[in-house]
C-alpha cells in the first residue's frame, strides 16, 4: 500500500533555513531585498513544527513560488532547452500555482511499500 511521506521524511531543516534567513536579512544592502527576505523568515518561522500539509502551503507564497520558478528556469537552461520550451514550462508552473498544493503535491509524495510489489 502506497503510503504519505511525512514531513520527517523530508529532514527539513527549518531551524537552519530560519537562521539563513536572519543572516541574509542582517547583510540586506536595499529595502527590496529587506522586504523579500523578511516574506521569506515570517514563512519559515509559521511553518516551523508544522505537519507535511501544513508545509505546502508555504507554497503559495509568492516569494517561494519565484524561487521554484527560478530553479525551474537555471535548470532548464543547463540542460539547453529553447526559449520557448522554458515560457512553456514556467506558464505550467504558474497554473499549478493556483492549485491547492495538497491536490499537487501531495500525489507525488508517496512511496510505495512491499505490499505494493505484491
Amino acid at each position: 500500500m502506497a503510503t504519505e511521506l511525512g514531513a520527517e521524511s523530508f529532514a527539513l531543516d527549518l531551524e537552519g533555513l530560519i537562521g539563513e534567513y536572519e543572516k541574509k536579512l542582517a547583510e540586506a544592502d536595499t529595502e527590496e531585498v529587506k522586504k523579500r527576505v523578511s516574506e521569506l523568515l515570517e514563512a519559515c518561522k509559521a511553518m516551523n513544527g508544522k505537519s507535511l500539509a501544513e508545509l505546502l502551503t508555504i507554497v503559495d507564497t509568492g516569494a517561494f513560488n519565484n524561487i521554484i520558478s527560478a530553479y525551474c528556469m537555471k535548470a532548464m537552461q543547463d540542460l539547453d532547452k529553447s526559449e520557448e520550451e522554458c515560457e512553456k514550462v514556467l506558464e505550467k508552473l504558474n497554473e499549478l500555482y493556483n492549485y491547492d498544493a495538497d491536490s499537487v503535491v501531495v500525489p507525488m509524495l508517496t512511496v510505495e511499500t512491499e505490499e505494493d510489489g505484491e
